[in-house]
């Protein structure tokens, strides 16, 4: 041996004994325990680096601020995953309502006229009422007066009078009167039932002098508000979509209003709601949508899809190792978002030649009457014929003959037989027959000399 024997390295594929799995480096951020398959022989890359794939639920995440673009939460934040910045959980903040949230007072009309300074509180972010309107209860010094008659006490008083508040009928000034000539002593008068046509009074009297039925006190009953008279309650609109059963409740005298209108609150467990179409700025995911409240659009489930799959979603086709020797190319369609396997690893047939174990030898017919036991080879994995159908040939030793009449063209032998090979009638003993008898054919006949052995004879021929 002048060279040892030695030959060029396989190529990736032939045996899984020759490759070996190593670390290595795919410059994903979002992917670990990333390896690749290298030939032993010379360290061909036969699998690309690859890694497996980080997620919210496998990778560090951080939480940073944000903005929810919502005038009404603070503190917003959101979750992203560290390799690269992908959105986990998305930007919400804490909700502000009237306890945390900023407000501010501005006039109105509690459309009570025994009160002023009307105002009420509203919230920043939104304008929703926080504290209805209301004012402040008017008194002597600011509100409406009125000098009213009276009766001081004193029966030998007229015109008493007072000054009331006419709001409520707060007495401003007491009561006093002029010396009248209706009495000078209080058996001089009297009380009596009347009608002073003012349906918010109750016990309407007037005083009058006994004498003549003067009038020394004009006939007035007992002013009833809202802390005292009979009230109702009726439906209204607070003029408010996001409240439900609106009433107000108003004095039955002449249907001023004791308390606002106003409603149940809607919230997203007890109003209307939508589903409509949204973008969670996810591109994995499909059918995003979200659900507000019918009232005001407020947001009740944010926006979130539904996540892709094979079916619906991108894919990518690469390579990768079925296991199987016998194939080639090999590769494998994957789930662009989470590299989930939609078709599994598979390659193609390998050619013929390139590994016997993927080969198989099978009975055949090669459609030559003169071979036998005929035999093809063929791939096992579609079976593709890597050698044609042949036979071992059959000769006249090994094959069955026949002996057939024939003519050996020769008149001096009779019954001339051969013996042919059956499968294709090539002469194995050529036709030959046996001597024709005496008599058969003159040309087959001659004189010659001979000796008879009698010594009495000359000229001896047969």
């Amino acid at each position: 041996i002048c060279i040892p024997c030695r030959g060029d390295p396989a190529p990736c594929g032939i045996d899984n004994s020759c490759e070996l799995i190593v670390p290595c480096d795919d410059n994903d951020p979002c992917t670990s325990n990333d390896t690749e398959i290298v030939l032993l022989s010379d360290g061909t890359v036969c699998q690309p680096c690859s890694g497996d794939v980080i997620d919210c639920n496998s990778g560090n995440t951080s939480v940073a601020s944000c903005d929810d673009n919502d005038p009404c939460t603070f503190n917003d934040t959101e979750i992203t995953l560290d390799c690269d910045g992908s959105v986990c959980i998305p930007c919400l903040g804490i909700q502000l309502d009237c306890s945390n949230g900023t407000t501010f007072m501005i006039p109105c009309d509690d459309l009570d006229p025994n009160t002023t300074n009307d105002m009420e509180v509203i919230l920043d972010c939104d304008g929703s009422i926080c504290t209805p309107c209301s004012g402040v209860p008017a008194d002597c010094n600011t509100g409406a007066t009125s000098i009213v008659n009276c009766d001081d006490g004193d029966p030998c008083t007229v015109d008493d009078v007072q000054e009331i508040l006419d709001s409520n009928g707060t007495i401003c000034v007491p009561c006093a009167g002029v010396p009248a000539p209706c009495a000078n002593d209080p058996t001089c008068e009297v009380e009596v039932a009347c009608d002073d046509n003012d349906p918010c009074t109750i016990n309407d009297v007037e005083v009058q002098l006994l004498s003549n039925g003067s009038i020394c006190e004009p006939c007035m009953g007992q002013q009833i508000s809202c802390a005292t008279g009979l009230t109702i309650t009726v439906v209204c609109d607070d003029n408010n979509p996001c409240t439900i059963n609106d009433t107000e409740e108003i004095l039955s005298c002449d249907n001023s209003i004791c308390v606002p209108c106003q409603g149940v609150l809607l919230d997203c467990n007890t109003g209307m709601s939508t589903v409509i179409v949204c973008d969670d700025s996810n591109p994995f995911t499909v059918n995003d949508e979200m659900t507000v409240l019918d009232c005001d659009g407020s947001i009740c489930i944010p926006c979130q899809g539904e996540p892709v799959d094979c079916s619906n979603g991108t894919t990518t086709i690469v390579p990768c190792n079925d296991g199987d020797i016998c194939t080639i190319d090999d590769v494998e369609i994957i789930l662009d978002s989470d590299g989930t396997v939609c078709m599994p690893c598979q390659g193609s047939p390998a050619p013929c030649q390139t590994d016997s174990s993927c080969e198989l030898q099978v009975p055949c017919d090669d459609n030559d009457p003169c071979t036998q036991n005929d035999l093809e080879t063929v791939l096992l994995s579609d079976n593709t014929i890597c050698t044609p159908c042949s036979g071992t040939p059959i000769d006249c030793n090994t094959g069955l003959t026949s002996i057939v009449v024939c003519d050996d063209g020769n008149p001096c032998t009779v019954n001339d037989i051969t013996t042919i090979l059956d499968c294709d009638g090539s002469v194995c003993v050529p036709c030959m027959g046996t001597p024709a008898p005496c008599g058969t054919d003159g040309s087959c006949e001659m004189t010659q000399s001979c000796d008879d052995g009698n010594p009495c004879t000359i000229n001896d021929v047969e």
